[in-house]
Order: structure tokens, then sequence, then C-alpha cells
């Protein structure tokens, strides 16, 4: 037999609070849990395999993917929250950025931006405080967190503006995040500013979300130039993906935008596809992500098959985070 754990042990190692450690012992989910007095104690094997074995994840070590498109209505945002989501429940764990000053992954996960005192903008001030300590716990897998927002960040992007090393503040702040994170998943802006630019220049990864409708290409042309004279500036070139949404095989529409698209990018683009789904938006809307709202959905399904395959993408040559 195994160690015995406390419930203090058991939150820390999976990221929960120890009253929802108590509830799962309350509820059977530790099936060797028992009570020593007045308090819980649970037995190691009863944490799932890859708790217990896996080693931390430096932070160099993390794959952090910008999801980008300034182009609005393609599900970017959709994209960030289901994707990381996702991603936890294939058992990585995974930070989500919003650096979008509308604040709709917050939103979109049941956050009040209207609540917060501390988010990303604190983070990207002149006075920083750690990530840690604007970071929320998101499911109770313990696998996946948020990095909140809200329009304060928009005040703080005027700010950066001309400041010395301003590209590089959300990169220094990940790179000090000690936290065990695998996966870093950025919302990205809408816009080609200092906070696009920061997000750039902390990925590992770009995904480029492109809605598949007769505008599907508009706009990429003016957010890769972007990328690529940054790439010239400070030689860090992320991977470049491109992930196709709102597709339906039904109609020409869909089939002529895939067609557009894999001519374009022939090996960016991604093999999954995420189809037309109401449930997607419905989820959003309720604050909750597709898996908890509708896990049977083909919404769903079309996500952790994206996880899936992200988890698979080649590792870059380098994941050595920059900072200045």
């Amino acid at each position: 037999m195994g160690r015995i754990l406390t419930v203090d042990e058991v939150a820390r190692l999976q990221r929960l609070t120890a009253n929802a450690v108590r509830d799962r012992c309350a509820r059977g989910v530790y099936p060797g849990a028992y009570r020593d007095g007045k308090r819980w104690a649970i037995p190691e094997e009863d944490l799932p395999e890859a708790i217990r074995t896996r080693r931390p994840t430096r932070p160099e070590e993390r794959r952090i993917i910008a999801v980008v498109n300034q182009k609005g209505g393609v599900a970017k945002t959709i994209t960030a929250i289901n994707l990381s989501c996702a991603l936890s429940r294939l058992d990585h764990r995974v930070l989500l950025v919003d650096l979008d000053g509308q604040a709709n992954s917050t939103t979109g996960l049941g956050v009040d931006k209207h609540d917060l005192e501390l988010t990303v903008a604190n983070v990207l001030t002149d006075r920083p405080v750690p990530l840690s300590s604007i970071v929320l716990p998101l499911e109770e897998d313990g696998n996946s967190y948020l990095a909140p927002s809200n329009i304060r960040l928009q005040r703080i992007e005027r700010d950066l503006i001309g400041r010395p090393f301003s590209h590089a503040r959300l990169s220094r702040s990940l790179a000090e995040y000690r936290e065990p994170v695998d996966f870093v998943i950025i919302d990205c802006p809408p816009s080609l500013g200092v906070l696009f630019v920061n997000a750039i220049y902390a990925a590992t990864d770009l995904l480029v979300v492109i809605a598949a409708d007769y505008f599907s290409l508009e706009g990429v042309t003016d957010l890769l130039d972007v990328v690529e004279e940054m790439q010239k500036e400070t030689r860090h070139a992320p991977r470049m993906h491109v992930l196709l949404t709102k597709y339906d095989a039904r109609t020409n529409v869909s089939q002529e935008a895939e067609r557009l698209v894999r001519a374009h990018f022939p090996q960016e683009l991604c093999h999954t596809l995420i189809r037309v789904n109401s449930k997607l938006a419905e989820a959003t809307g309720v604050g909750k992500s597709i898996f908890a709202y509708m896990p049977s959905s083909r919404g769903a399904k079309d996500y952790m098959r994206l996880a899936k395959e992200v988890v698979e993408w080649p590792v870059p040559a380098s994941l050595a985070i920059e900072t200045h």
C-alpha cells in the first residue's frame, strides 16, 4: 500500500481547495478515502496516475499557444476556452490567459469581470504583480486556471506604447510563473497592437482561427505581416498552425473556404475542423465550457479531437522563453 495523504496534500497536488477535496471524499471520488478521527485520509493510489507520476514542467518546457485573428466572429475566444478545457481533460495542466480587454474568455467561463481586483493588466504595468497573484482555478479537475481580464487592460495597452521592452512583459511574467503548467493558451485581442505583440513574443505556437465563410482569409495577411516584421526584429518565430471553424460540409461556402485555406496553408492547416454547432455559443453565453455545458455535443467532440492533435504537434526548435 502506498502513502496516505492528507486533504491539504491532495489539494496541493491537484490544485484544488481543501473543501473541494473533502467534498470529493464524501462523494466517493477517492474510493479508498476514510475518516481518521475528524480528518479524511486519502490513499495516494486513488489519485490519477498522471498526477502521481508526472514531474513538474519547467517554464522553458511549456507550450504557449497564442490564439489569434483580429477579425471578429471566427470563434477565437470559443477556441481558446474549449481548447484549454479539452487539454485539461487530457490531464494536462493549462493556464488560459485572457489578453483581450473585452474579457470574453473571462466572462465566458463564468467569472464576473466587474468583480476583479487584480487582472492581467496588473501583470503588465511598470510595477507588475506576480502572475500567480491573479490566477483563478477554473474547473474541479484541478488542471485548469485562468488569468482574467477586464476593461482596464485596454488602458494599459495605451500606456505600454513606446515603453522600453514593452513587447516582452507577458513573456517575462510567464517565465517567472513557477506553477506546474504544461500549456499556456493566450486569447489574443482582435487588434494588432502592443498586446498582440506581447502574445506573439511569448508564444511557442501561433493558432490562427479562420471561419469557413466567404471572407475566410480577410485580415489574415495583415496579421501575418505583423508577425513577420516582429520575427525580423526579435528573431523569435513561433510555429504557425491554422484552424478552420464554423465548418459545414453540406454548404458550398464551407467547401470553398476549406479549399482556399488549404491552398494558402497546406502544411499549417489542422486536421481537425470545428463544425458548426450552436451549443458552443450557448455554452459561452452561460459562462461554461462546452464540456461542462453539453459534453456529448459535436462541439465537445471536435475540440477534444483538436486537443489530441495539439498534444502531438512537433516541438519547436527552441522552447526557451526569452526575457529582458
